[in-house]
């Protein structure tokens, strides 16, 4: 008989005992899971502290900032291409096409510098910001969102190379120019005047002594050769003297395509005049014979080679400094050297000029 008159179901929860043997009596410790939630916090493993918080910012700046700066350098690269009167930019021991593919990339790591720092600035205000939040993290993992400042060694390295020591500048890369130029000058005999490079340097002051009356008596075979190279003192004086447009302006790339095909010697050896452009390069103690150089580059002035002229003048050049860029007029030949035919150049007229944009040949 039951102790009260209520209903005894079984879906009560009402703290009471049954009596043994009671059709409700069964095991409360059942097990099911449960799909809903808790409502209590968990703890991950790792605490976010301030100093995490604060160094996990410092290292996003950190990084914003080498970025911007690289995308500042090569942009300052640009403005001193293009700015008036500004020197000659380092930018430009590199090929344009490749230029134009930096600055598109400066302009590109600028905007994502910019877009970063938004991002950063908007978390840095927001009080329940996570370093850890959208990512997991497995049960031994524990990893630091902090500043680690070894990993901008290699980063910073090239900035303090160029901006704190200015490496490389304008010296040293006129000095590479030059060591590029003198590996092109070429070495042993010439075929094409007989004898050899130093026989052409002796011809040369032979012609000069004779013209200001200092030889002595007698015609010497170095002054035979000077006179065959010239075409005579009276004609070489009287050309110097003239101030006229040269015949034809070619570039020291078209005239080294001539050089190498001996049936086109004659299309420029027909001119009485021709002038040239590029670097200065000295090649005698005297000043009366020199080279004037121009690098041919593929991409950038790591592959680069010359293309020269040789020339060799009556009076010496004086006032123009080794690697100055210079217009050369005078009469065109060619020679042979070294299995190669290079273009000689009987100098009426040396001036320097201010050097192209891209000083170098394509």
């Amino acid at each position: 008989m039951p102790a009260s008159g209520h209903d005894h179901g079984c879906g009560h929860d009402h703290p009471h005992a049954h009596h043994p043997g009671h059709p409700c009596d069964h095991d409360h410790h059942h097990n099911h899971e449960h799909d809903h939630d808790h409502g209590h916090g968990h703890e991950h493993g790792h605490v976010h502290s301030a100093e995490e918080r604060n160094a996990y910012f410092l290292d996003q700046l950190s990084m914003i900032g080498v970025a911007g700066t690289y995308a500042g350098v090569v942009l300052a690269m640009f403005y001193g291409k293009w700015a008036p009167n500004a020197e000659v930019s380092v930018i430009n021991i590199i090929v344009p096409w490749i230029q134009y593919m930096l600055l598109a990339g400066a302009i590109l790591l600028l905007g994502l510098a910019l877009l970063r720092g938004i991002g950063v600035w908007r978390a840095s205000k927001d009080p329940h910001f996570d370093p850890h939040a959208g990512h997991d993290h497995g049960p031994n993992e524990n990893h630091a969102h902090g500043w680690s400042p070894w990993k901008y060694i290699p980063l910073v390295l090239p900035l303090v190379l160029y901006i704190g020591l200015g490496v490389p500048d304008s010296r040293m890369i006129r000095a590479y120019e030059r060591d590029l130029a003198e590996q092109g000058m070429p070495r042993g005999s010439l075929r094409g005047l007989g004898g050899s490079l130093d026989a052409i340097t002796q011809a040369q002051i032979a012609s000069n002594q004779f013209a200001a009356g200092t030889l002595g008596n007698g015609l010497s075979p170095a002054l035979l050769q000077a006179v065959l190279l010239s075409g005579g003192i009276a004609t070489e004086i009287a050309l110097e003297e003239m101030d006229v447009e040269p015949d034809a302006r070619p570039t020291l790339g078209e005239l080294e395509v001539i050089a190498e095909n001996p049936l086109l010697h004659e299309s420029y050896t027909r001119f009485s005049r021709i002038e040239v452009e590029g670097n200065f390069y000295p090649a005698s103690a005297d000043g009366t014979f020199f080279h004037v150089v121009r690098l041919r580059v593929a991409c950038c002035l790591g592959d680069a080679r010359p293309a020269m002229v040789m020339c060799t003048s009556r009076k010496p050049i004086t006032g123009i400094a080794p690697g100055d860029w210079v217009a050369v007029q005078g009469k065109i030949s060619f020679v042979a050297a070294d299995r190669k035919w290079y273009p000689v150049m009987r100098v009426y007229k040396v001036y320097k000029k201010k050097p192209p944009a891209y000083p170098y040949l394509k």
